[in-house]
């Protein structure tokens, strides 16, 4: 394109931010003298700008030639999505300030090639992770590493080292230390009245310098827990990032990897470097710390969850024990009991009943183990007692959330943004509610309405659940296999090799399926629809529990990307219980259909499960769309998006919907076979539970 065209091309498009003053001309005379493809590259990114904001648009227009000039291609398109991530995140004056910094962005990539992204390597560190004893953490992207004792935070991109293996190496050095800081005590408290660690640090005076201290000496301290867990890590760290300590700090060293020591060691010798003037040496680069007020919110959380779990755990285990053995005329006046050893390992314990010792199920363990990553020992009145008479929530009225927003775990989540081809970053907001339960009785009821129904989805999922297969040319089994004795007589007449392998055996086919259910909950499901909803949930639920998969439910809605909601409805490991019933119950019309953020915190969970068949299946009235411009093509791309992600971690995605025009864009999102449309929505109940049975087969 000539002066002229380009001149008329840039002042169609940057007009609103144009003046007498301010015009096009010098950015249209210097892209005339670039080539054709450098021409229609720097347009079209342009328009991308000019999408999200005209005035930067101007900028990147007057730039980009420059720009083009000393970069590369994919140099240049980074730079400008580096800059529009800025513009998302902080707004118009950081961006531009980003656009014009040419030279820093220039410096940042040149250790691209030895640079490590976490979008990369956060699936290794969340399996990882799993596999490490101790609760389980998820991984996310933050400015630096931090933890929040349920969530490992990790920088975006780390380049600090000369080779890309040592910076892969120091994301897994930063996320053990992070997990160290959970496993091994950094947050646990004497006892439950005790004052959490960040009252204890801020009653030690000067919090910056309190701080440095305190993870500076509590690294000593957790590295040497990491030694004696995981010896061929702590080698490899110490060669690549040795911690050297000199003078009073070799001192505190030596007594911090005492095999007893504790946050106990590392608080007393912060209050001795303080009264000391001790300088702070310098952090190892994969030192992080906890966001102390996060971590407070959240423990205390988890304690309230964790009493009343545990309550119901232990009754359980009492109501299944046998009366003769553990002696007692009343199961309910059982004493328990847990006994820990003397090798001071919070881990090793005994759980007797009425001074009998009995064997502790595995979810109870797992129960007594997280609450003992939070408090020392476990008390006395969390053993006994009915599970959730003290569970301190007042009645709120159906359907209404159970919690304030600000009592609500919160999680950041990117976004795709296919008119730029790349994500928005940490752009949605996304909070787990909890549903506030209705009445259980509905469940039964719904039972009962839909008898009919109920015995023939009973009977197809039992046929389901024996479902054997039948294995020949056996070496041994339960008939004898004719067509491979009729080839052994064969082979005999030839004088070939007999085989052995004559006969038949059947062979019961083992399931192990998770699935989770994602429930649309927007405004448009009002009345038949949520009705239909919670009726097919009911005979979801009662079908599943005769094959024993494991199986989630969670609703979802929300207004715009600052307000995203999910609502949990039963948890993967939770029973069947009347709150899971009361909740469905509970369940109601909301706001709006922003589906992928919500795909994404779904595969986040599902990701913690060990499955041979992970399923995630939607049952939603209509495409994605929200109040913010989440609509058309922006909503489906990134539904798609964010399902592609989830088949990439071995996740299947299906849709059931009651859209009639859903054929025009779930084969687009979903793929052609991974959906069906119910065409009466009086029908949903009967077929979420066969569109199950066939997907499951």
């Amino acid at each position: 394109m000539n002066n002229a065209e380009l001149e008329a091309r840039l002042e169609n498009a940057l007009d609103p931010v144009l003046s007498s003053r301010r015009t096009v001309s010098r950015p249209a005379r210097e892209l005339a003298g670039l080539d054709a493809r450098s021409q229609d590259f720097a347009l079209r990114w342009m328009d991308v700008v000019c999408a999200s904001n005209t005035e930067l648009g101007y900028h990147f227009i007057s730039l980009v030639p420059a720009a083009l000039r000393r970069m590369t291609h994919d140099d240049v398109e980074a730079w400008v999505v580096a800059a529009l991530d800025v513009y998302d995140r902080q707004g118009l004056f950081p961006a531009t300030t980003a656009l014009t910094d040419v030279d820093a962005f220039e410096a940042e990539r040149a250790g691209h090639e030895r640079a490590v992204r976490l979008d990369e390597e956060s699936l290794f560190l969340q399996r990882y992770l799993r596999g490490l004893s101790g609760r389980g953490l998820a991984v996310a992207a933050g400015d630096d590493a931090h933890t929040d004792t349920e969530t490992v935070f990790l920088p975006r991109r780390l380049s600090w080292l000369s080779r890309r293996d040592d910076n892969r190496l120091l994301y897994k050095a930063m996320a053990t230390q992070l997990w160290a800081m959970n496993r091994f005590g950094t947050f646990r408290r004497p006892h439950e009245e005790a004052p959490a660690l960040g009252e204890r640090l801020a009653a030690l005076g000067d919090t910056g310098r309190v701080s440095r201290l305190f993870y500076a000496l509590e690294t000593h301290r957790l590295n040497a827990c990491i030694g004696r867990e995981l010896p061929g890590l702590r080698r490899e760290i110490d060669r690549l990032f040795p911690l050297p300590a000199k003078g009073r700090w070799a001192q505190a060293a030596r007594d911090l990897v005492r095999r007893d020591a504790d946050v106990e060691d590392t608080l007393r010798w912060v209050g001795v470097f303080l009264s000391e003037r001790v300088e702070t040496e310098e952090a190892a680069p994969y030192q992080g710390y906890a966001d102390l007020d996060a971590a407070q919110r959240l423990t205390e959380q988890r304690l309230d969850a964790d009493k009343s779990e545990l309550q119901k755990l232990i009754q359980d285990l009492i109501d299944r024990m046998d009366r003769d053995d553990i002696d007692t005329e009343d199961d309910a006046d059982a004493e328990v009991q847990l006994d820990f050893d003397d090798d001071g390992d919070p881990t090793h314990y005994e759980l007797t009943l009425d001074g009998q010792p009995v064997a502790v199920p595995c979810e109870l363990r797992e129960r007594i183990d997280a609450i003992l990553q939070d408090l020392q020992s476990v008390p006395e009145d969390w053993l006994s007692g009915e599970p959730g008479s003290d569970d301190g929530e007042d009645p709120v009225d159906a359907g209404e959330l159970a919690a304030p927003a600000e009592d609500d775990p919160v999680f950041y989540y990117d976004e795709w943004d296919h008119r730029r081809g790349h994500y928005r970053k940490n752009w949605c907001a996304l909070y787990e509610r909890r549903v506030s339960p209705d009445d259980p009785s509905f469940f039964d009821l719904t039972l009962h309405r839909h008898h009919g129904l109920v015995l023939d989805l009973r009977r197809a999922f039992e046929l389901l659940r024996d479902q054997q297969h039948t294995l020949r040319r056996q070496p041994e089994g339960d008939d004898i296999d004719l067509d491979a004795v009729v080839d052994a007589a064969t082979d005999h007449h030839l004088g070939r090799e007999v085989s052995n392998r004559l006969f038949v055996k059947t062979h019961r086919h083992e399931r192990d399926i998770a699935v989770m259910f994602m429930v649309d909950l927007s405004g448009s499901t009002k009345g038949w629809i949520v009705d239909a909803e919670r009726e097919a949930l009911v005979l979801l639920c009662e079908a599943l529990e005769v094959l024993g998969d494991r199986y989630g439910i969670y609703g979802f809605s929300g207004m715009t990307r600052k307000r995203c909601e999910l609502f949990r409805i039963k948890r993967l490991a939770e029973p069947l219980n009347d709150d899971v019933k009361a909740r469905i119950a509970g369940i109601g019309p909301r706001d709006y259909t922003r589906m992928g953020v919500t795909i994404r915190h779904l595969t986040r969970l599902m990701d913690e499960v060990q499955a041979r068949t992970r399923l995630l299946i939607t049952l939603s009235d209509g495409k994605p769309d929200d109040y913010d411009g989440y609509r058309g093509d922006y909503g489906i791309e990134d539904t798609r998006q964010a399902l592609i992600e989830a088949r990439n971690r071995g996740i299947h995605p299906f849709c059931i919907t009651i859209d009639r025009q859903a054929g025009q864009y779930l084969p687009h999102m979903y793929g052609a076979v991974n959906y069906t449309v119910v065409d009466d929505v009086r029908k949903l109940p009967g077929e979420v539970s066969r569109v199950y049975c066939r997907l499951t087969r």
